[in-house]
């Protein structure tokens, strides 16, 4: 496997790592941090990597690159939570019920339109596995 693909492969065990995060915690006070970090981190690999697969003349030579690139620019221009999650810091943020709709909602962009697993099986595909640390 070139550098480049452990790269990929290892980016992308971090974003599920993130993902696994936010759907382990338990929707306690204290846990709109929680949420805030790894949704930023997960958000900020996911442009990063679309952002080095698209500066390598060597991966866009390769469809399944451009496809991961694509994808990911596609998340975020959809998704944003930062706001949201700043607005609830304000006033909900001890509510377990919101935090649990927070949660979820984040979690579920990632697995939207089955892109989570489309990461999974870049990951495979390159030999990380993707399964995170």
């Amino acid at each position: 496997m070139s550098a480049f693909g452990r790269y990929v492969a290892g980016v992308i065990g971090n974003v599920v790592s993130s993902h696994a995060a936010i759907r382990g915690l338990g929707d306690r006070p204290g846990d709109l941090d929680a949420i805030r970090r790894e949704w930023s981190r997960a958000s900020g690999l996911i442009e990063s990597l679309a952002a080095r697969i698209e500066g390598s003349a060597e991966a866009m030579r390769d469809e399944a690159y451009r496809d991961l690139a694509r994808r990911c620019r596609a998340y975020g221009d959809s998704y944003a939570f930062g706001r949201e999650i700043d607005v609830m810091a304000g006033l909900y943020a001890e509510d377990p019920g919101r935090l649990r709709n927070m949660r979820l909602k984040v979690a579920e962009s990632l697995e939207g339109g089955g892109f989570l697993e489309s990461l999974r099986e870049a990951a495979a595909a390159l030999g990380g596995g993707g399964e995170g640390e």
